[in-house]
């Protein structure tokens, strides 16, 4: 009886699969326009098209391969008539795709527009499926090629009574449509860190201070102007890999040590949260409490032993003490800060206890191999760039030299970009790499505008030009090139130079530099500063100059300076005067970027003179001493620039001079003259943005004096606000606001630094 069942269970299933229908006519029942001849193609593999017998398994086949290579239907059934002997396909479309959106929950970590086109490319048809799923992957993976690997992807396609529909979404306080698909991208920042079992007991805001990085909880708890940009809090790659190296270079963790990462929610945040957490037990050197009679420090070599002892002490560590494997841990701890204060960052401090002796081993990692790498290919000579890398292979590895050598590359303005870092350990050793992004194009323009209503003349009479093109290292051996013009047609004055310089000769120590310059002046006003008083004014001047360097170092030069010069008076009976002059000085500038300096020092001291060469008895001598600091902390810079000079000048032949955007902004140039100067300008600037264009707001107050007889009377000051910005190839550009010493407020609009 059971074999006759199985049987029968048998023969029922052949029958019902290779069913067999006599098909004259097929139809598709739903709109398949756009696909109706790739359809009809596909079933014709499998025997089905008009005045045919169908079976029914060739029908799951090719309904099997439409849905996996057309993907445009939510499902796909079929029905036969027999009367009429009619095989009906019965398509239900996904919803037609008009649009494509992107929803980003959180801070828009990136530019979504450079990856639209790639993202979803079918328009005007039903969805398709495998190119919804790329588009998902595109998105993750450009997020990924950015750095960001904590992301979520997903979009507003729902599923409902087996269909696939586009739910309305939100977007800029807009509502989608039904024929909009939207990628919804959730960003994840980096929330907090937790600590649970023995690791509960650290300090966990100095373990974010270890970390280095800008927490999202802290980050909202920071008053705005002290908030670095909210993109910091999103953790890239590299965050990661320096909180986890961090955590290695600690004592407190040990292999049993476990650190993971998992999502919270938190309401004041737009997009997802993460924690990361910290458990287990701390690493143990003793398990109880232990008396210590002997303590032995090895392998240091930058910090004597008293020191090390001393600092140990103030941890409680010493002689005849009784210690628990918490203080220990923290002794280390502190000794490796102390070695980092003064300076030596890359150390590691192991220590251990046995019969009573505490011994901490000492490793003072040193300079390895140093590979330097150029983007997109080195242009500049290696001879500029050697002198340069004050990081020497065998020596310990200080902080001073990976700052200067980063000072002295990016000081020369050559570069683009340049960072120093440490990439492979060979036991104690660490190579360094230096990545150096060479400038492709090397130009740049710089200078300022001004206007004044003119009386009796017409309107564009007024402004007064400052213009200036450089060329820094064009062809990569430290030379520049520049031309510059000043002019000002309401004041009759038009002036034009042309410059070259060259750094590191050929690699040796002596740079150079010269300037031709010729100007025309107003035969009634001429050159305020050079007039001769009563007697006749500048008409034209043209002098030439060279000036020979000397670099000590790349922070240290002693620099001279050597020209010649003719100048032509009005009435012409006044002679003409032939000048020579000269200087000599010193110059020490550790700054960290030429034209927006971060941090940094600049000191200068000159002394010069000069005479009449068609009268001998016309001279002058004197100096100038001038001071510039640099220094950031958060997002705030303080910039101080202090200037005074001095000249003997009995023929009336030299005069310093101030005023304008170069020395006290809101005045004309050569508001004040005299063979006396002194001069302040103090700034507080404020970064918005650091990347591509360098934006910053400020404050500033400027001061100053130049006069023959007393500088203590009617000086100048100013301030105000401003709004700078730092361009690619064209450097910064100043919008002032600026109160002079009546209170009366002018707008103001430069090129070039302040100072």
């Amino acid at each position: 009886m059971k074999k006759k069942f199985l049987v029968a269970i048998l023969i029922g299933m052949f029958i019902n699969i290779f069913a067999l229908m006599d098909v004259e006519k097929i139809i598709f029942d739903g709109n398949v326009s756009f696909i109706e001849n790739d359809l009809r193609n596909v079933l014709s593999k499998y025997d089905i098209k008009n005045n045919s017998i169908v079976g029914e398994i060739d029908i799951k086949l090719a309904i099997d391969n439409i849905q996996k290579n057309y993907p445009y239907f939510s499902s796909i059934s079929y029905n036969y008539s027999k009367e009429n002997k009619e095989l009906k396909f019965i398509f239900k479309l996904n919803p037609i795709v008009k649009k494509v959106k992107f929803k980003v929950l959180g801070d828009n970590l990136v530019d979504l527009s450079k990856i639209a086109t790639k993202v979803y490319t079918e328009k005007e048809k039903p969805l398709n499926i495998n190119e919804y799923k790329k588009g998902l992957d595109e998105l993750k993976k450009y997020y990924n090629e950015n750095g960001y690997m904590y992301v979520e992807v997903f979009s507003n396609i729902k599923l409902n009574s087996n269909m696939l529909t586009f739910e309305s979404t939100k977007i800029n306080n807009e509502m989608t449509d039904k024929n909009t698909l939207v990628y919804v991208i959730k960003e994840y920042d980096l929330w907090d860190i937790e600590l649970n079992g023995e690791i509960k007991n650290l300090n966990k805001s100095e373990l974010k201070k270890i970390f280095g990085f800008d927490f999202r909880k802290d980050w909202e708890n920071k008053f705005f102007l002290f908030r670095s940009d909210v993109k910091a809090t999103y953790p890239k790659v590299e965050d990661i890999q320096k909180i986890f190296q961090s955590l290695q270079q600690l004592p407190y963790f040990s292999k049993d040590t476990q650190i993971s990462i998992k999502p919270i929610n938190v309401d004041k945040t737009p997009g997802g949260d993460l924690v990361l957490v910290l458990s287990g037990d701390l690493r143990k050197i003793i398990k109880k409490p232990s008396v210590i009679k002997e303590i032995k420090i090895k392998g240091n070599e930058s910090i004597k032993d008293f020191e090390i002892l001393d600092k140990l002490k103030r941890s409680n560590i010493t002689k005849g003490s009784t210690v628990t494997n918490i203080d220990i841990l923290n002794s280390i701890k502190a000794l490796k800060e102390y070695y980092t204060n003064l300076g030596y960052p890359f150390v590691e401090i192991n220590s251990n206890y046995e019969s009573n002796i505490l011994t901490y081993q000492i490793t003072e990692y040193k300079v390895g191999s140093i590979s330097i790498k150029f983007s997109p290919e080195q242009k500049t000579k290696n001879y500029l760039i050697k002198p340069a890398i004050k990081l020497i292979s065998g020596n310990v590895i200080r902080t001073k030299d990976i700052q200067d050598t980063y000072y002295a590359l990016s000081g020369t303005g050559f570069f683009e970009k340049v960072n120093v870092y440490p990439f492979n350990q060979k036991g104690d050793k660490l190579d360094f790499k230096i990545d150096i992004t060479e400038k492709n194009k090397p130009g740049k323009f710089i200078g300022g505008v001004t206007y004044t209503i003119p009386e009796n003349a017409p309107w564009y009479m007024g402004f007064l030009g400052q213009l200036e093109l450089q060329w820094a290292n064009p062809w990569g051996y430290g030379q520049s090139f520049n031309l510059s013009t000043n002019i000002n047609p309401l004041s009759k004055t038009y002036v034009f130079n042309g410059g070259y310089g060259i750094k590191n000769l050929y690699g040796s120590k002596f740079s150079f530099s010269t300037k031709l310059s010729y100007g025309l002046y107003d035969e009634n006003a001429g050159i305020p500063q050079e007039n001769i008083s009563g007697i006749a004014t500048v008409s034209n001047k043209i002098s030439f100059s060279i000036s020979p360097n000397y670099d000590i170092d790349d922070f240290n030069n002693l620099n001279m300076n050597f020209s010649y010069s003719e100048t032509k008076y009005n009435p012409e009976t006044y002679k003409l005067k032939k000048e020579i002059s000269s200087g000599v000085g010193y110059t020490y500038s550790r700054l960290d970027y030429p034209f927006r300096p971060y941090n940094g020092l600049y000191n200068t001291v000159q002394l010069f003179g000069g005479l009449n060469t068609l009268n001998k008895n016309e001279y002058y001598y004197g100096g100038y001493l001038e001071n510039k600091i640099f220094y950031t902390y958060y997002k705030f810079t303080f910039a101080n620039r202090f200037k005074t000079g001095y000249v003997i000048d009995d023929a009336d032949l030299y005069d310093f001079y101030l005023g304008g955007m170069y020395t006290i902004r809101g005045y004309d140039f050569s508001s004040r003259t005299g063979n006396m100067m002194i001069l302040n300008n103090a700034e507080i600037q404020y970064q918005i943005n650091k990347e591509n264009v360098p934006v910053d707001l400020y404050a500033f107050f400027d001061i100053g004096n130049a006069s023959d007889l007393d500088l203590m009377k009617d000086y100048l000051w100013s301030y105000g606000f401003g709004i700078k910005l730092t361009i690619p190839m064209i450097g910064p550009i100043r919008f002032e606001g600026v109160f002079d010493t009546q209170n009366k407020f002018k707008w103001t609009f430069g090129f070039g630094p302040m100072f």
